[in-house]
């Protein structure tokens, strides 16, 4: 007849939640920052690089037009993007932002009736 070793257990106090919290949040505001270094997307076949994790609709308005869009009344500009996350795509109007990705690409032009 075998037996068996009994090994007795230590109650081990558990680590406070608080410290826990405090170091992941840490933990994941410093591989946010990292992220946020560069990444390369297309504005009309032109490659730039940007250092957050979104861009807004004036951004790539910006980018696309070297900082000097055209301005005033009947002017239409259209943003559209393709090349996101998981495959996304859409269009931005004014106020918008999206999430952006490595090579993801963006078609900015007036579309204002002439």
């Amino acid at each position: 007849m075998t037996y068996a070793s009994v090994i007795p257990l230590k109650y081990v106090e558990p680590k406070s939640q608080e410290v826990t919290h405090v170091n992941q949040a840490n933990d994941v505001e410093a591989t946010e920052q990292a992220h946020e270094t560069s990444i390369e997307i297309i504005v009309n076949g032109t490659p730039h690089t940007a250092h957050t994790r979104k861009i807004s609709y004036e951004q790539v308005v910006d980018l696309a037009y070297d900082g000097n869009p055209p301005t005033g009344p009947g002017v239409v500009i259209l943003v559209t993007y393709a090349r996101g996350k998981s495959e996304q795509k859409g269009t931005l109007v004014a106020g918008q932002d999206v999430p952006i990705h490595k090579g993801m690409r963006f078609n900015v032009y007036d579309a204002s009736e002439s």
